[in-house]
């Protein structure tokens, strides 16, 4: 193992796991480069469908430089609510472009407003969101010793009966449909 860099062995990061000498460049010099994606795990209703009580409406939204406690609350001033009538499974990274689900109590679809940076579409009705974890992209640009000057992987942290674990997949090593099915 090669040891890490002053600045890493600051932040409690002694060694590199690998003796290669990396690819140079940089991460997330623009949001597109870092994507989040909430892998989702709930059964969700048609919006006309009987709620059984629950009146949530699901949203989808994919946001470009949104905080999510800013978008939630964004969305309720839009909606004229409390901003604890929105809900949502976990916050996301501002300096990425993220989808991730929001449910919202008591509105109809046509009374969402339009909200820059943001492309929401209604999923439908349910009573929990369920998040099964996010799936992470990440593309580092100006690579000096990767080729093409990019290099993208993507994440994902999944939580299973044998706990928790982060996937990593380098493009082109790996298909998509092994990726999806691994996540």
């Amino acid at each position: 193992m090669r040891e890490a860099h002053p600045i890493e062995q600051a932040v409690g990061m002694d060694y590199y796991v690998s003796d290669a000498e990396g690819t140079g460049g940089r991460l997330r010099a623009s949001p597109e480069d870092f994507r989040v994606t909430e892998l989702e795990a709930f059964d969700v209703q048609p919006v006309d469908a009987d709620t059984g009580g629950y009146q949530h409406l699901v949203l989808r939204a994919t946001l470009r430089g949104w905080d999510t406690n800013d978008f939630a609350g964004r969305l309720s001033d839009g909606l004229g609510i409390s901003r604890e009538r929105v809900s949502w499974a976990g916050t996301k990274d501002k300096r990425a472009v993220t989808t991730q689900l929001f449910s919202v109590d008591g509105v109809e679809p046509a009374d969402l407003p339009e909200i820059a940076d943001a492309d929401v579409e209604v999923v439908g009705t349910a009573p929990d969101l369920g998040s099964a974890g996010n799936r992470l992209t990440v593309v580092q640009a100006h690579a000096n010793a990767a080729g093409r000057g990019q290099v993208s992987a993507g994440l994902a942290w999944d939580e299973s009966e044998g706990g928790p674990g982060l996937f990593y997949e380098a493009a082109g090593e790996t298909d998509p449909e092994t990726v999806a099915e691994r996540v």
